[in-house]
């Protein structure tokens, strides 16, 4: 008989959830991508989807199969994933605000 381990199903569904992430990349490997402060697209948009695939399909791969070297790739791919999206959002400013208020104060004098 087989020993239930904890955490087992929760590991199950997050590699579930990252497979499907995978899956989605792959979907939109065409789709336009902010890097490096603009709108890319071609060659550049389908490289970054690639990556982020394989990313992605290897932190499902390592969580479903539940080894220690599948929890290093998820570890590895987190902060990959954390480092090149914040460096690679940082300098996109082409996303308009949603709100109507602005929260900077409004300068005084004369405009």
């Amino acid at each position: 008989m087989e020993t239930k381990v904890k955490g087992r199903t929760t590991l199950r569904i997050a590699a579930v959830c990252f497979l499907a992430s995978a899956v989605f990349e792959i979907l939109d490997v065409l789709a336009p991508v902010p890097l490096l402060g603009a709108i890319r697209s071609g060659v550049a948009a389908m490289g970054y989807h690639l990556l982020f695939t394989a990313i992605f399909l290897a932190m499902g791969i390592g969580l479903w199969a539940g080894k220690p070297g599948g929890y290093g790739v998820v570890m590895a791919g987190t902060r990959f994933t954390r480092s090149t999206r914040r460096r690679c959002f940082s300098r996109a400013r082409h996303f308009p605000t949603t709100s109507c208020s602005s929260s900077r104060p409004q300068p005084r004098g004369r405009f």
